[in-house]
């Protein structure tokens, strides 16, 4: 007779209930990890797509995706004179809120007759950069001068509709899919000189306190917020040098030394020169350090709760069958016997946990507003964890069994 499955029998609702706990334990933990795969990989994304072998960004930063990076638009153009140097193009990428009109909803500027998007603004070197490398799902790349953007579905827009963006409407020619930033937040497509434009452009508001800021400096009360000068463009904008973008891109010629082309950039001294690998290592590992230890502290949490309720459990089952147990060692059982039916019981626990995960993950996860990314890899770790973690959970109802003499049943 095998106790464990007696004793799971006979408290079967107690058994199934802890289980589902340690399920929902474990299933937490998996979405808060799936939730940094999903952070990294759209952070990546992006990085990776446009296809770059260098980054020439503003000295003395690491580029665009860890702190701000403001370099001239004209570097692109220098970098295409380095031998070796294949193409060049301008990268910019702005996040901004976007006010659009509810279609349907009448034209007066009400309440309710427009919507709040966060989006980030992707600028497209165009034509040297027709987007080609885009995924489109419909539609068609950008093909006019100004005027034209191509929309990641996550934004909401359909083919044809118009986006205000600064004092002009954008057009959406093309719809991609997956193409977020590292918020989540859907990528508009531009061409860069229009991503420019519209991150100069200034609220009719903010120009009328950059006037009385002006004039009050004029009259020598002081700046009422000094940031509103009207004489210092917004970032990204114009100044002396001309207008500045985040990063200019640079890709190798076959054959071409990397170690030359990247030693003749740096060697200008206004720019720093990445890898795409090392812009790669300065999002994960940089940028998204902390946030890692956070989910592997949460995780870890997660995981030893799951083995302390595996280990309650097991300990309370043991304890309710002393008498069982003595018995048995009073008719010549080996401790192996004993061991082995509350390891058995331990790991139906982790087993039973595991199933109910999986079922959790595919009931919550859908729901969940930023998709989460469950590598295979991770999920075999979890389960391989876990199940570590019950046999180890299980050392305390083997101890408890083992100072149960046979004497005992005779009590």
């Amino acid at each position: 007779m095998n106790l464990a499955i007696r004793d799971i029998r006979h408290s079967a609702f107690r058994f199934v209930f802890a289980a589902l706990g340690v399920g929902l334990l474990v299933t937490a933990s998996s979405i808060m990890l799936g939730l940094y795969r999903r952070i990294i990989a759209d952070g990546l994304h992006v990085m990776q797509a446009v296809g770059a072998d260098f980054w020439i960004v503003q000295a003395s930063t690491r580029g665009p995706f860890a702190e701000s990076s403001d370099v001239p638009a004209t570097l692109a153009d220098r970098a295409l004179g380095v031998p070796g140097v294949a193409r060049s193009r301008q990268f910019v990428l702005v996040s901004r809120q976007i006010e659009v009109p509810v279609a349907g909803a009448p034209a007066d500027g009400g309440p309710g007759t427009t919507r709040q998007l966060r989006a980030s603004m992707l600028g497209l070197d165009w034509p040297a950069d027709t987007g080609a490398w885009l995924p489109l799902v419909g539609g068609r790349h950008i093909a006019a001068g100004h005027y034209e953007a191509v929309a990641d579905a996550s934004l909401g827009f359909a083919l044809g509709d118009s986006v205000p963006l600064g004092r002009d409407w954008y057009h959406v020619v093309g719809l991609t899919e997956g193409l977020v930033d590292l918020n989540g937040d859907g990528v508009l497509v531009l061409r860069v000189a229009d991503v420019l434009a519209v991150q100069q452009t200034r609220t009719s508001d903010e120009v009328l306190e950059a006037r009385a800021t002006q004039a009050g400096r004029a009259a020598g009360t002081g700046p009422a917020r000094p940031g509103l000068n009207p004489l210092q463009p917004p970032p990204g904008g114009t100044s002396a040098g001309g207008p500045t973008v985040a990063a200019a891109l640079v890709t190798l010629a076959p054959g071409a030394d990397s170690g030359r082309v990247r030693a003749a950039i740096a060697g200008w001294g206004s720019a720093a020169v990445l890898s795409t690998a090392e812009e790669e290592d300065v999002l994960v590992n940089g940028r998204l350090a902390r946030l890692r230890v956070q989910i592997l502290l949460f995780t870890t949490i997660l995981m030893v709760i799951a083995a302390v309720v595996i280990a309650i459990l097991v300990y309370m089952q043991t304890v309710e069958k002393l008498h069982e147990i003595a018995l048995l060692k009073l008719i010549g059982a080996r401790n192996a016997v004993i061991l082995g039916m509350i390891v058995q019981q331990a790991l139906a626990m982790g087993v039973l946990a595991l199933v109910g995960a999986v079922g959790l993950a595919r009931l919550l996860i859908p729901h969940f507003p930023r998709p989460v990314l469950i590598l295979p890899r991770d999920a075999a770790t979890q389960a391989a964890l876990l199940l570590l973690l019950a046999l180890l959970a299980s050392l305390a109802g083997i101890a408890r069994a083992l100072r149960v003499r046979a004497q005992e049943v005779l009590a």
